[in-house]
């Protein structure tokens, strides 16, 4: 089953906004878990890097985001073109491909 079958999309534009004044920024990971970088635009695109070491190719994607709620609860999630459902944690964390991202000041 496709598991954005189970959202429920934020689809009015003052919630909409209110999510993306909240939630827009910068967010990276710390150096143990590799370095990522994800960027979310007041656009509503993203930018997603992680970065090679040595002669590891970078990896860049950029491309759209929406904000849902898992059916039928309270759980905010993000809804991520080609990285899948990102989990928020709080104000300056959050859970994309199984790793915490933290915001930057």
């Amino acid at each position: 089953m496709d598991p954005s079958a189970q959202l429920d999309l934020v689809d009015t534009p003052d919630k909409r906004a209110e999510l993306i004044r909240r939630f827009a920024g910068t967010y990276a990971t710390s150096a143990d878990s590799g370095e990522r970088l994800l960027e979310l635009r007041a656009d509503g695109t993203f930018h997603y890097q992680e970065f090679g070491t040595g002669i590891t190719r970078t990896h860049n994607r950029t491309d759209v985001y929406a904000f849902a709620y898992r059916h039928g609860t309270p759980t905010l999630l993000i809804r991520a073109n080609g990285l899948g459902l990102i989990e928020i944690r709080d104000d300056k964390n959050l859970i994309c491909r199984m790793t915490v991202f933290t915001r930057l000041p």
